[in-house]
C-alpha cells in the first residue's frame, strides 16, 4: 500500500524535511533509508509517515529500500570477538611457552630444577 513519508537528508543542517511514496512498511523514527531524487539516489533519515504530502507537488519520488546496518553490526561485533580471544590466546600461549621453557631447562640444570619444582608447588 503507498503512503507518504517525511525524510530529512543526513548532510542537511538546514533541518528541511521532504516527502516520498513508500511501500515499505515498519519504518520508524530515525531509520535509514535510499531515497530516489532529483540529483540521483540519496541516503535520508526517516521522520514519519504522513497523511497528506506537501501541496502543489503532482509528482512524487519513492522510498527505495531501508537500509538494515543488522549484518554489519554483527560482522563488527564477530571481528571484536575474535580480536579479544586471539589477544587472550597469545597471553596463553606466551605463559605457557614459559613454562615449557622453564621445565626444558630444569631437566639439565639442578639449580633451575629445584626452583622450577618451587615454583610448580607455589602455583597450585
Amino acid at each position: 500500500m503507498k503512503k507518504f513519508i517525511e525524510v530529512r537528508f543526513q548532510n542537511d543542517s538546514s533541518f528541511k524535511t521532504y516527502h516520498f511514496l513508500t511501500d515499505i512498511e515498519g519504518l520508524v523514527a530515525n531509520d535509514q533509508v535510499v531515497v530516489d531524487t532529483a540529483n540521483g539516489y540519496a541516503i535520508a533519515i526517516v521522520e514519519k509517515y504522513i497523511d497528506i504530502p506537501k501541496p502543489g507537488i503532482k509528482q512524487f519520488k519513492w522510498v527505495i529500500q531501508q537500509i538494515d546496518f543488522t549484518s554489519h553490526a554483527e560482522r563488527i561485533e564477530k571481528e571484536r570477538r575474535m580480536a579479544a580471544l586471539k589477544r587472550k590466546m597469545e597471553s596463553r600461549r606466551a605463559q605457557l611457552q614459559e613454562i615449557e621453557i622453564f621445565a626444558l631447562l630444569s631437566k639439565d640444570d639442578p639449580g633451575m630444577k629445584d626452583m622450577f619444582d618451587e615454583f610448580l608447588e607455589l602455583s597450585k
